[in-house]
C-alpha cells in the first residue's frame, strides 16, 4: 500500500496547476507571462505566483513572489489555502487527472546527451530564488547563467537547469555549478556526472559597469552563485564597478590559487567576503584571511606576507585544527599575541629547515572560538584591502527573500 500511496502522490504533483488555480479565481498575468513558465494571480489572495513544470518529472511547481514561505506543488499549495492535512489534500485530489502521458518510473539511464544552451532562456529556477528581471538581465550577468539542457536519449525527456560556468586560470570552463528546485550538483566540463574537478574552478561575473581590464573597486566572494547574485539585487551601488565570485560551495588549493591570481591581475580597491552567516562560513573566512594576500604586498619582493599562512581545517565534529606556518622571527612577535596565550598549553611546535614554524593547535568548532581568529588574522597581517560582509541570516539570498515577504 505504501508504494500505491507513493505513486499517488506523484501523480497528485502532475496535475495541470495552472489550470486548477484559474479554474479557483486566479487570472493569467500577460505582462510576464513566458513559455517557460506561467504567471498568475489572485485579487482574493493578493498574491503573484509563478508556475513551472519540470519535463523530466512532469511535476508542477509553483512560488509566491510575496511570500517566500508559500511555495512547492499543488499539496503545499491546498494546505498553505486551505489548511488541509496530507489525508484532505488526498480526498479533494482524486478527482483530478495527472496532466501527463508518460510513465516516470525507475531510475534515470546513465546514457545522456548534455549541452549548455548560450542564451539564457529557462528562468523559473532564478524567479524562484527571488532575483527580478533587472537582476537576472544585468549586464554583469550576461553568459555567466546559462541553462543546461540534459536529454536523456532513452526515455526523451529534458532536464532544465540553471548552470554557473565554473573557470580555472586561463579562464576555460572546467565545470559547472547545477541548480534547480530539486537539483544541485557540481559536474565537470565533459559532463561526467559527479566527478570533483569541476568543483576545483571559480564562477566570476562580469564587471558590474565599465570593460574588462577597467579599475575594480570591489572583488565579492560568495559560497553561491545565487548569493552573488542576491547581494547585488539587494546592495548595488550605482557608479560602483564590481565583479563577483562564487567558489561554489567548496575551498581548494587550486580555487585558492586561482583566486590570488584573479585579485593580482584585477587588483580590487577592496576584497569582500560574503560567505554565509554560519560555521562553514566562518571557517572559509578565516581560510581566505589566513591565506590570501593583498595584491600591494605580492608586488613587492623583499616582503614575507608570502611566508605567513593560517589554514583551519576540521578535526572531527567539534573541534578545528589552526595550523600557523611562517618564519621563526615572525613567530616570536605573534606568540606574544593575546589570541596565542590563550591557547598557550595547546599549541604543538614544529620547527622546521629554512628557519620556518610551524605551529597547530586545536580549537572549539563553535562561533565562539572561531571569530576571535578572525580578529587575530587581522591584527598579524596586512589585510587593509579586506572586509568581511555578514548576511543577515544564514546566506545573502535568505536575505532577499526575506525582504520580498515584507
Amino acid at each position: 500500500m505504501k508504494g500505491n500511496d507513493n505513486i499517488e502522490i506523484e501523480n497528485f504533483k502532475r496535475i495541470d496547476f495552472v489550470n486548477f488555480v484559474l479554474s479557483n479565481g486566479y487570472k493569467i498575468l500577460e505582462s510576464k507571462d513566458s513559455k517557460n513558465w506561467r504567471v498568475v494571480y489572485s485579487e482574493i489572495y493578493a498574491d503573484q505566483l509563478i508556475i513551472h513544470r519540470y519535463v523530466d518529472s512532469g511535476f508542477y511547481f509553483y512560488f509566491n513572489i510575496y511570500d517566500s514561505g508559500d511555495k512547492g506543488t499543488i499539496i503545499d499549495f491546498l494546505k498553505n489555502r486551505n489548511k488541509f492535512n496530507l489525508g484532505q489534500v488526498r480526498v479533494f485530489l482524486r478527482k483530478y487527472e495527472p496532466n501527463s502521458n508518460q510513465v516516470y518510473k525507475g531510475q534515470k539511464p546513465l546514457k545522456k546527451f548534455n549541452y549548455i544552451k548560450s542564451a539564457l532562456s529557462d528562468l523559473s529556477y532564478l524567479l524562484f530564488r527571488g532575483l527580478n528581471d533587472q537582476t537576472i538581465n544585468h549586464a554583469a550577468f550576461k553568459n555567466k547563467v546559462l541553462n543546461n539542457i540534459v536529454f536523456d536519449i532513452e526515455k526523451k525527456i529534458e532536464y532544465i537547469n540553471i548552470a554557473f560556468p565554473l573557470l580555472d586560470e586561463n579562464n576555460l570552463i572546467i565545470g559547472l555549478e547545477q541548480r534547480n528546485t530539486v537539483y544541485n550538483q557540481i559536474t565537470k566540463n565533459d559532463w561526467d556526472y559527479k566527478n570533483i574537478e569541476g568543483a576545483k574552478g571559480l564562477w566570476v561575473s562580469n564587471p558590474t559597469i565599465g570593460e574588462e581590464g577597467g579599475s575594480i573597486d570591489n572583488l565579492f566572494i560568495f559560497e553561491s552563485a545565487i548569493d552573488a547574485m542576491s547581494y547585488h539585487q539587494l546592495y548595488n551601488e550605482v557608479g560602483s564597478n564590481n565583479i563577483y565570485v562564487s567558489t561554489a560551495g567548496s575551498f581548494s588549493e587550486k580555487q585558492l590559487n586561482i583566486l590570488q591570481k584573479l585579485i593580482y591581475k584585477i587588483q580590487p580597491k577592496i576584497v569582500c567576503l560574503g560567505n554565509d552567516n554560519d560555521l562553514a562560513g566562518i571557517r572559509f573566512n578565516i581560510n581566505y584571511l589566513g591565506q590570501l594576500i593583498n595584491h600591494t604586498n605580492l608586488k613587492n619582493k623583499n616582503n614575507n606576507h608570502q611566508l605567513l599562512r593560517i589554514k583551519l581545517l576540521l578535526n572531527g565534529e567539534n573541534k578545528c585544527k589552526i595550523i600557523i606556518k611562517t618564519l621563526a622571527e615572525k613567530w616570536d612577535i605573534i606568540k606574544e599575541n593575546d589570541f596565542i596565550n590563550n591557547q598557550q598549553n595547546n599549541w604543538y611546535i614544529n620547527y622546521l629547515l629554512d628557519n620556518i614554524v610551524d605551529a597547530e593547535c586545536l580549537i572549539n568548532n563553535n562561533r565562539e572560538s572561531l571569530i576571535p581568529i578572525i580578529d587575530f588574522i587581522k591584527s598579524i597581517k596586512s589585510l587593509e584591502q579586506f572586509k568581511i560582509s555578514f548576511p543577515n541570516l544564514k546566506d545573502f539570498n535568505d536575505d532577499l527573500m526575506a525582504l520580498l515577504t515584507i
